[in-house]
């Protein structure tokens, strides 16, 4: 019915709220306690962080018994992950839109890679779940499961594949693939830590640094 409710949740991207009825839960209902759960998570999280987020307070907040969160996530750092996989997930969605402009130009695809790292990892919501992450997995042996979570890993691998697929195009066979890929992100952060921002990188000065770092990159001081 148009400009029902529930019609104008879905246009909004507002998820329904989990309503607990008698019996089994269906498939749908499932997936509905989830999403109120990891909603409720993420409100915490962001609100008292990580140490200050209580597992009793997200049940109670999500609206289900705490019986019900245990057996979905064993604790709340798998609570945590599951928030993060689950932001990474959209995030990488909305910056696969913009694939469709990539060409078979290695230097092109790097260029674009990185500007859409540099807007994204600036926006307020990446730091603070990055935040988020590095409270909770701070050890230097969970460094690499850290990675993983916040999707580094993902865009290191996508980077990697890139350069040892199109290099051979440029008349380069790169002896090792991953060391470049790390070395171009690691500019990037180099760049972010060093640009400290209360706000989201724009557009235009994304694709700006983009072009100086895989300049650099690829051609060296010739790009000074």
């Amino acid at each position: 019915m148009p400009g029902s409710l529930p019609a104008r949740r879905r246009q909004s991207g507002e998820t329904t709220p989990f309503a607990p009825r008698r019996g089994r839960p269906t498939a749908d209902q499932t997936e509905a306690i989830s999403r109120t759960i990891l909603h409720a998570a993420t409100g915490l999280f962001l609100e008292r962080g990580f140490e200050g987020t209580a597992m009793d307070a997200v049940a109670s907040r999500a609206g289900v018994p705490k019986s019900t969160l245990y057996n979905r996530f064993a604790d709340k750092k798998a609570l945590l992950r599951a928030v993060i996989t689950a932001r990474v997930s959209d995030w990488s969605a909305a910056s696969a839109e913009t694939n469709w402009m990539l060409t078979e130009n290695l230097e092109q695809r790097l260029k674009h890679y990185c500007a859409v790292v540099l807007c994204r990892a600036s926006s307020p919501d990446v730091r603070a779940l990055s935040d988020l992450a590095a409270s909770a997995w701070t050890t230097p042996d969970e460094k690499a499961q850290r990675s993983d979570i916040t999707g580094l890993n993902a865009m290191l691998g996508l980077i990697e594949r890139d350069i040892r697929h199109f290099a051979p195009e440029i008349g380069v066979t790169p002896r090792d693939p991953a060391k470049v890929a790390a070395a171009l992100m690691a500019l990037l952060a180099g760049w972010l830590q060093l640009n400290p921002s209360s706000g989201p990188i724009g557009e235009t000065e994304a694709a700006d640094v983009a072009n100086t770092m895989v300049d650099l990159l690829m051609h060296g001081s010739g790009a000074w």
